[in-house]
Order: structure tokens, then C-alpha cells, then sequence
């Protein structure tokens, strides 16, 4: 239990992560954590609408978790293409980091939503939780 307190301690940093859009009618700037938050509700409200059959349940698991690499990294702009091999880069590395705190069955699960698997090469390896059942990192 208390990895899985860790690692949700370790999400809430995605809070202090500012992007650079505004919120309509707003003067100050998002963080990721509202960006991650607004699009899991989004997909999950217009999930009726789709015209084939959508596994919600996994593209809210996917949306929530497609940031949290920016907890090491900042927001990282898709539309600036100089230096993308580095960042891309730096993202798993921030991602791996990330899962490796929480409990091997949540970041096996988190990978499998979609995103994270493709910038883990071998999560198995990755995500292995030392005896302490404490990653070094949280």
C-alpha cells in the first residue's frame, strides 16, 4: 500500500508542470495534471459517440498517464521538431523512472494502456521493484 501512496505522491508533481496554453478565459497557464485530467473527461464523455465499439476504461488509462514523463522533463512542445531524438529520450528515461515506483502489476498495466509501452523497451526489467518494496527513486 504504501508503494502505491508513493507513487501517486510521485504523480501529483505533474501539478507543478506548467504547459504553454492558457485555460479558456484564463490569464495564467495549465499545468499537466488539469491537461491530462480535461482530456480523460473529454474522451470519456464523447465515448458514446463513436461509431465501433471503444474500450474507454483503457484510453482514460492512456490519456492519464501520457504526460507524466513531463515530471522530469517540463512540457515538451510536439510541434518543435529540433532536438526531438533527445527529448523523446529524455521522456523514457523519465518514464521508466516513474513506473519503476509503483507496484509491478500497476506499471505492467499503465504500459499496456498504450503510450508508456512504446517508450519502455523492456518493462519487465524496468519496472523490477527491489526487495525493499521501494523503488530507489521514490
Amino acid at each position: 500500500m504504501q508503494q502505491i501512496v508513493e507513487f501517486v505522491l510521485e504523480l501529483d508533481k505533474l501539478k507543478a508542470v506548467t504547459r504553454k496554453t492558457r485555460p479558456l478565459g484564463q490569464d495564467r497557464y495549465e499545468n499537466s495534471a488539469e491537461h491530462s485530467w480535461q482530456i480523460a473527461m473529454f474522451a470519456s464523455s464523447l465515448a458514446h459517440y463513436a461509431e465501433t465499439p471503444v474500450n474507454i476504461d483503457r484510453v482514460i488509462a492512456m490519456l492519464l498517464v501520457h504526460d507524466i514523463g513531463e515530471i522530469d522533463t517540463g512540457d515538451t512542445m510536439v510541434y518543435v521538431t529540433e532536438g526531438q531524438a533527445e527529448r523523446k529520450l529524455a521522456e523514457r528515461v523519465a518514464v521508466e523512472r516513474i513506473l519503476a515506483c509503483c507496484p509491478m502489476t500497476t506499471a505492467i498495466n499503465l504500459c499496456r494502456s498504450g503510450r508508456s509501452s512504446k517508450m519502455l523497451k523492456h518493462p519487465r526489467r524496468v519496472l523490477h521493484t527491489p526487495p525493499t518494496g521501494r523503488c530507489q527513486y521514490c
